[in-house]
């Protein structure tokens, strides 16, 4: 039996390490290193360069005061507005009342000229004499009726003449009242009314003349508009609320309404009206808050912005809206695992905070959240997963 000796058991057995290697080498004799994986479709490595896009901060519980911000317009106050137009056809005699300028309730802004009122005062004396005449046979049939002198239909036939005759006499009156012909001048005998074919449009409210397309010798219609007339002491900021902040709001919860014009001064407002129906597209409600306007710095179709106080300060789970990816009906967020690793989490939120956002689940206080940079990443989650 031959012996081995050290000098060739050393040489067998650099050959055998030299073989078990030569199948795992590539060309370039070195070793690939192993890749890992990540098999989770919520999380996404980002590279050194891409992290100095990425701002991340600890989410903490914040003292906040729920404030909801709504977008709006200034537009006139429902019962202090009025586009004013004649009854009637006919001539403009005068003008009164210029652009901008003050009016009083009751005061004319101009006159008419119009064969409308003769004409409808021809109706009511016609009226009133058929009904007159079938006041007198009504009393004559039914004196009749009464001793057996005339049959029962005639006193009927007479009864309904009596009620239509009366029934046009007064929607004749009316008419005539509509022209602001007095009760007085009306209950007058015939001989003694004194009617003129001009009628004065008078002022329905205080306020100022906003618009006005009316001049003298004008042919004017019922249809044509001549005056607009609103009162800019009190307006109305109207917006869109969402429905998931609809639990917060209710009228006369007190607000405030802010312009570019003047940032630093909040306009106080009351709010004054939240509609019954939601819009089916945006999923908002219209609110009307009513702003006092002494100074008329707030004008017509303005743009504001709404502020609700709905709560006393609380302390709550709160994010810049910035962090928010929102996706169909679901909202997420990047929470940072490690500098390089983040992972998109979906969460609950409650009411906006102003710029902030609480958060009602989803995340704990303390973890590292994606504040600003979270589309980046939800780009590069996109690519991962295609």
């Amino acid at each position: 039996m031959a012996l081995w000796n050290p000098k060739s058991l050393l040489a067998a057995c650099s050959l055998s390490l030299l073989i078990s290697g030569c199948g795992k080498a590539d060309e370039s004799g070195a070793v690939p290193p192993q890749t890992a994986t990540n098999s989770d479709p919520n999380v996404v490595h980002v590279s050194h360069e891409a992290q100095s896009e990425l701002l991340v901060e600890p989410i903490r519980h914040k003292p906040v005061t729920q404030e909801i911000v709504v977008q709006g317009r200034i537009q006139y106050g429902m019962d202090g507005f009025v586009k004013l137009s004649s009854p009637l056809s006919g001539v403009v005699k005068t003008v009164r009342g210029r652009l901008g300028e003050a009016v009083r309730a009751n005061q004319p802004l101009l006159t008419i000229q119009s064969a409308d009122i003769g004409t409808a005062y021809s109706d009511f004396a016609k009226a009133e004499s058929d009904w007159q005449l079938a006041q007198r046979s009504f009393q004559l049939a039914s004196d009749l009726y009464q001793v057996k002198a005339i049959p029962q239909k005639e006193f009927e036939q007479a009864e309904n003449d009596f009620m239509k005759t009366q029934a046009e006499y007064q929607r004749a009156r009316g008419r005539l009242r509509v022209l602001k012909i007095s009760e007085r001048e009306l209950d007058k005998p015939p001989d003694q009314r004194k009617l003129t074919a001009r009628f004065d449009v008078k002022a329905p409210l205080d306020g100022i003349i906003v618009e006005k397309s009316v001049t003298v010798g004008q042919l004017v219609e019922p249809e044509t508009t001549l005056y607009t007339i609103a009162n800019p002491d009190m307006l109305q900021a109207v917006g869109e609320m969402y429905e998931r902040d609809l639990r917060l709001v209710r009228p006369g919860m007190a607000a405030s309404v802010r312009i570019e014009s003047f940032p630093a001064q909040p306009f106080p407002a009351i709010i004054a009206y939240i509609g019954d129906v939601v819009d089916a597209e945006t999923r908002t409600i219209k609110i009307r808050c009513d702003v006092e306007n002494l100074e008329h710095k707030l004008k017509a179709d303005m743009f504001v912005r709404i502020h609700i106080d709905v709560s006393e300060q609380t302390q709550a789970l709160a994010l810049p809206q910035s962090a928010l990816i929102r996706m169909a009906d679901k909202t997420f967020i990047f929470v940072q695992h490690n500098p390089e690793e983040y992972e998109r989490r979906e969460v609950v939120t409650g009411p906006i905070l102003g710029e902030q956002i609480e958060i009602q689940g989803g995340v704990r206080s303390g973890e590292r959240v994606v504040v600003k940079g979270g589309l980046l990443l939800q780009g590069e989650l996109d690519k991962q997963g295609s």
